[in-house]
């Protein structure tokens, strides 16, 4: 009995009684610091007098419970009457402190006795009983803290096996670097079996790699279904030696087996280590560990040369989720939408290699930059789109892509080319392994045009580099230098010699600093330049923001800012023409909340885009540019069609340039825009997954450590 609690507006996970308002209403940004708010916990405030008190509680500690009914022939069923309700709710007391689980007494789960059904409730309510009867006396009743879940050999229906593994994904996400050795090994385990009854060879394999580093005396089980996980798609293995990623994989595994159990092994460790050195950037840590220490085991000073080798790729990139973590880590804490977004860049490659042949081909003029180059630009297209299914998590389709892209790019040949595919590699390689990385800055050695093809390049496509070329707007890194960056930054901004493009250029570094660095300070003095009372004029505003204006609004979205007063400012007025200013107004109000008048926005860009009749073409290329950029404020499954029927319906756009010897930027503009739309924040690791990995590469190092001291 009561006021029942309602979800208050912006921030997750917190509620209000129903008709509770807080006031004056305070940014969704203040309300996580103020309360403490958390995504896996549930806090909800009552009224105290002047003020409010906050209460939570784990989201773990709330059970669904699950119930699967088999009916053997369908038949028609008409209603008798309501009956009592047989899952009425319930009181309840959740402790605060709860112990974590022990692998060791998992359950199948009981309901508890405060949700049985009522005997006379009807046919429903005798199946629930049957199916939840209480145990009997003579046997001992479930700890209520106690995950209960059914052993992985019982799992005959896909709902409970699924629910099981779900289980244990969170245990190992909420409890893994808490837990002692021995328990992160048996939590591994449970995991790579779960994997295992589920067809999924790629995961059940790392988790078993997993349990075999932490146990101190893995049991033999676990290194032969290591062994047979790995042997899946790994195929007859070469008699010289492994020639793939897959075969390499797995006879290390097998090599590793054999020396633990001190048994002659079945391969050649020469050819074996080769293969390892070759594929090592694509290895999992553990594993090229293991198959060195396998490999040198009297040979203390190979085993402390893998070891520094180790240390340096560590400290270079840390654990990567591509190839150090199970798959489910890459969207844990991320919204749902992530599985459309996958689909979406799995789907629209091929148009868009197509919607580039279209515009950009036929010609034959590239040299003196009349016409379109469609054969290099389509590749680069391909590697924007491997790009982004690295960060999706789909792997096969980021190598493939690349491989792809590196054959047509060396049939065309050229310095330029191989300067931009090697930087892609590594662009593409941090997507996989969830970082995100500006290119280094190394200068290019060529000569003049090249070196400016390669600056238009950079300038233009910002998934290679979000920034564009530097001219002394560095993006630091660490903590001293960010604090100072964002401390000179005011100052930086009102430099009168800075131009419109130099300007843009700067406020797109503040909001990259404030992703990196998880800290809005830098959007919040971008802010209070554009805003406050010194603000530039109106036209310089509005050339800032149609420069960089969806990239600000999405970080003012982010980090819980105000949009509303700097859209204000800007906007066109309703009715106006979709353009540019039209496009990034669009972005402003869906970032302010406002998405009536964001979409009319949008929806005059489309109209505009599509229409005969409409703007020249180089006007049409930077409006298809802005709108795919504001599209990434828009609601998902919207946004998603609209990049989509970009490939299908765009024509006409300006493909003009003296790049056009090398490739041609209006498309791969567009392209890229478009993928960094769809992408959003739905595939970008959450912020705890990067302290998840730190304290495996902890984990990784004790080891490595620990043995060289045994050693020694």
């Amino acid at each position: 009995p009561g006021v029942g609690d309602v979800p208050l507006p912006h921030p997750t996970h917190l509620y209000g009684p129903d008709g509770f308002t807080l006031r004056p209403s305070p940014r969704p940004a203040r309300l996580v610091t103020l309360f403490g708010l958390r995504p896996d916990w549930l806090t909800w405030l009552e009224p105290d007098g002047d003020g409010v008190l906050a209460f939570s509680v784990p989201l773990a500690a709330f059970r669904r419970p699950a119930l699967a009914v088999a009916v053997p022939r369908r038949g028609h069923l008409s209603p008798t009457g309501r009956g009592d309700d047989p899952f009425r709710p319930a009181s309840y007391a959740v402790p605060l402190s709860a112990p974590a689980a022990s692998r060791s007494t998992l359950r199948p789960a009981v309901l508890p006795p405060a949700l049985a059904p009522d005997p006379d409730g009807g046919w429903v309510a005798k199946l629930v009983k049957s199916l939840t009867a209480p145990p009997k006396a003579d046997e001992p009743r479930p700890d209520a803290t106690t995950p209960r879940l059914p052993p992985a050999e019982t799992l005959a229906v896909g709902p409970a096996r699924a629910a099981r593994r779900r289980e244990l994904e969170g245990l190992v996400l909420r409890t893994l670097p808490r837990l002692s050795a021995t328990d992160r090994a048996g939590l591994w385990a449970e995991l790579a079996d779960a994997y295992a009854v589920a067809r999924r060879p790629a995961d059940a394999a790392l988790c078993w790699l997993n349990a075999i580093w932490d146990h101190p005396d893995p049991p033999a089980a676990w290194s032969d279904g290591w062994v047979r996980e790995e042997s899946r798609g790994a195929g007859k293995p070469h008699p010289d030696g492994p020639t793939s990623l897959a075969q390499t994989r797995f006879l290390a595994a097998r090599f590793v087996r054999s020396a633990s159990r001190g048994l002659p092994n079945p391969d050649s460790s020469s050819a074996l280590l080769r293969a390892v050195d070759a594929f090592e950037p694509d290895l999992p840590v553990r594993l090229v560990w293991l198959v060195r220490a396998a490999a040198a085991p009297q040979d203390d000073l190979a085993l402390a040369r893998a070891r520094d080798a180790l240390v340096k790729r560590l400290a270079d990139a840390g654990p990567a989720l591509d190839r150090d973590a199970p798959a489910f880590l890459r969207f844990a804490g991320r919204p749902d939408d992530a599985r459309d977004v996958r689909d979406w860049v799995l789907r629209c490659r091929d148009p868009a290699a197509r919607w580039v042949g279209r515009v950009a081909g036929g010609g034959k003029l590239q040299w003196f930059g009349l016409d379109g180059e469609a054969e290099a630009t389509a590749a680069y297209a391909e590697l924007l789109f491997a790009w982004a299914a690295g960060r999706t998590g789909e792997r096969a389709a980021a190598v493939g892509g690349l491989a792809s892209a590196e054959v047509t790019l060396a049939k065309c040949g050229g310095p330029v080319h191989g300067y931009l595919l090697a930087a892609f590699r590594e662009r593409i390689r941090d997507a996989r392994d969830g970082r995100s990385r500006r290119p280094p800055e190394s200068p290019y050695a060529g000569d003049e045009f090249d070196r400016f093809c390669v600056s238009q390049f950079r300038e233009s496509v910002r998934t290679f580099d979000p920034v564009g070329p530097s001219r002394g707007v560095a993006v630091p890194g660490g903590d001293g230098p960010v604090e100072s960056w964002v401390n000179a930054l005011p100052a930086r901004l009102r430099d009168p010699g800075l131009g419109e493009r130099d300007l843009a250029r700067l406020v797109s570094a503040a909001h990259i600093v404030a992703e990196q660095s998880a800290r809005p300070g830098s959007v919040a003095v971008a802010l209070e330049f554009l805003t406050g009372a010194d603000a530039p004029p109106v036209p310089v505003v509005g050339a800032v923001l149609d420069r960089v204006g969806p990239a600000l609004f999405a970080a003012c979205k982010r980090f819980g800012f105000d949009a509303g007063p700097l859209v204000r400012r800007v906007a066109p007025p309703a009715g106006a023409p979709g353009d540019v200013r039209s496009a990034a107004a669009g972005a402003g109000w869906l970032a302010a909340g406002d998405e009536d008048r964001g979409m009319e926005r949008l929806d005059a860009c489309r109209e505009r885009l599509y229409a005969v009749g409409g703007p020249d073409p180089r006007a049409k290329a930077a409006l298809a540019v802005a709108t795919a950029n504001a599209l990434g404020l828009a609601p998902r499954r919207v946004a998603l069609g609209r990049l989509e029927e970009l490939f299908q319906r765009l024509d006409g756009i300006d493909v003009t340039g003296s790049t056009n010897r090398y490739f041609t930027l209006r498309p791969l503009e567009v392209i890229d825009a478009a993928v960094r739309a769809a992408l959003g924040d739905a595939t970008a690791p959450a912020p705890e997954i990067a302290d998840w990995l730190a304290a495996d590469e902890r984990v990784i190092l004790s080891r490595c450590e620990r043995e060289i001291r045994h050693r020694s």
